[in-house]
């Protein structure tokens, strides 16, 4: 019980002195305004649309690779700062090498792109693992319904009506007219997607620990998935802890939605922004102090080309691990 506790307080304090982890954020935001149409209506099903969206994911996942990298790079900084402030004179606190690692400067920014060339393969690998699961139970419950439910009709004309643009479809009129064999079938459909529903989520909270142990860990993406997996039944606590934070500020948020206020929501979706970096912070808190002190791996991350950073100025370059 008292991890999580420790994984939350370092994560707080490394959260709220780096404010310029959400820095990237914002920008993937920006480029995805700018990259997807305005008003273009619902999506069509061609190759122009297919190539789009597959071009976002991996600029997702280029944006969460740097990203990860930068917080373990916050973690290391805090780490040694913890370290100096324990210490009588604080030894190094006044290096002129060291001065762009303090906490919140643009100086973790040097971690984004050498993690993106270290790890950009694992994590769209991984991404192809998150969408190979959800496209498979997609399947499932296609073939279960095409083979044992069925569709009711009444739900096909609905679903015709929405699609065509008829704004005055009054669903509820028309699921209260259904018979009763169709009835049974909207609820046999009901239960089969709540089972979907529910095993994805499963599958994503007991594997959500992934990305970080392909930074932290030096794993690859499946084995990234599988030790987040395994460490579920090991630590179930402090996991349990972590994904009920996610989804405590996940209600939170949808709570806030509910006033339909312009400003609120604009602040809304920028805690949400907030709430998912410090996310972030604790699973790779987390997971560097279950690898016991293993190397940071991003390469040059923090030492530019006349070896100035951690290394040549003989700090420590392990990630914290509280």
């Amino acid at each position: 019980m008292m991890m999580i506790f420790h994984v939350f307080q370092t994560s707080w304090r490394i959260f709220t002195g780096n404010f310029v982890l959400a820095y990237p954020f914002l920008m993937f935001l920006l480029l995805m305004s700018m990259v997807v149409p305005q008003n273009a209506g619902p999506p069509a099903l061609n190759v122009n649309w297919i190539t789009l969206g597959i071009l976002m994911v991996l600029l997702y996942y280029v944006f969460m690779a740097g990203i990860f990298g930068m917080i373990a790079q916050s973690i290391t900084v805090d780490g040694n700062q913890q370290k100096e402030m324990t210490q009588p004179e604080h030894p190094g606190a006044e290096d002129p090498q060291q001065l762009n690692l303090l906490p919140g400067s643009f100086g973790l920014f040097k971690a984004f792109f050498p993690t993106i060339g270290q790890h950009f393969v694992q994590f769209a690998v991984g991404g192809f693992i998150q969408v190979l699961v959800l496209v498979g139970l997609a399947a499932w419950v296609k073939l279960t319904v095409e083979q044992s439910i069925g569709i009711p009709p009444v739900l096909t004309d609905l679903f015709e009506k929405v699609l065509a643009g008829e704004t005055q479809v009054d669903a509820q009129a028309l699921l209260l007219a259904m018979p009763e064999a169709q009835k049974a079938q909207l609820d046999a459909l009901t239960s089969l997607f709540l089972v979907a529903g529910f095993g994805y989520s499963v599958f994503f909270f007991m594997t959500m620990a992934w990305p970080a142990w392909v930074v932290a860990g030096g794993q690859s993406a499946l084995g990234a998935h599988w030790a987040s997996f395994v460490q579920c039944f090991k630590d179930p606590v402090t996991m349990l802890g972590i994904v009920g934070f996610y989804l405590m500020t996940n209600l939170v948020m949808m709570l806030v939605l509910q006033t339909g206020n312009p400003v609120v929501l604009a602040f809304a979706q920028l805690a949400a922004i907030l709430f998912k970096i410090l996310l972030m912070v604790m699973l790779m808190v987390y997971v560097a102090a279950l690898v016991k002190g293993q190397p940071l791996a991003v390469e040059g991350a923090s030492s530019g080309e006349s070896g100035s950073g951690p290394k040549a100025s003989g700090q420590d370059t392990h990630l914290y691990r509280p």
